[in-house]
């Protein structure tokens, strides 16, 4: 049987009782990331994107008012089997119908080329960002 992904925007109790718990184990135990960097109380002003495979949600990220794609997360035992991918598409798909004219994101170094396979593009010099290498990139989707 083929595997079931469903995309959406969150709401705020998926948002509290899926999305924080996944990007607390990602950023903060995975890659030691300070909690208080990881909340960073920008929350609230954000769209919030989740991930179902067969059910169970496996990704996440948010889109600030202002377009930036960021807190993006996919639990440790579903990565590198396009679920990533996945969403991203699809929020780049519900930003441009919602009138997003660009997202905007700083790629982890080890996420550049994945952000580049699906259209962005790099934005100034590399800097270093909670203690990480960072590269800003965007993805024009309204002219």
């Amino acid at each position: 049987m083929a595997a079931i992904l469903r995309a959406s925007l969150l709401n705020q109790t998926e948002f509290e009782r899926l999305s924080q718990p996944l990007r607390h184990a990602v950023f903060v135990q995975e890659q030691g990331i300070d909690a208080a960097i990881e909340s960073d109380g920008k929350d609230a002003e954000c769209r919030h994107y989740g991930l179902w495979y067969n059910e169970r949600f496996v990704a996440t990220a948010r889109v600030s008012t202002g377009g930036k794609l960021g807190r993006m997360a996919v639990e440790r035992t579903f990565r590198r089997q396009g679920l990533g991918a996945a969403l991203v598409r699809q929020i780049i798909e519900l930003e441009k119908s919602s009138g997003t004219p660009v997202i905007y994101l700083h790629a982890q170094a080890g996420a550049i080329e994945f952000y580049r396979t699906l259209g962005f593009t790099d934005k100034g010099e590399r800097f270093i960002e909670a203690g990480i290498e960072h590269q800003a990139m965007k993805i024009v989707l309204n002219h």
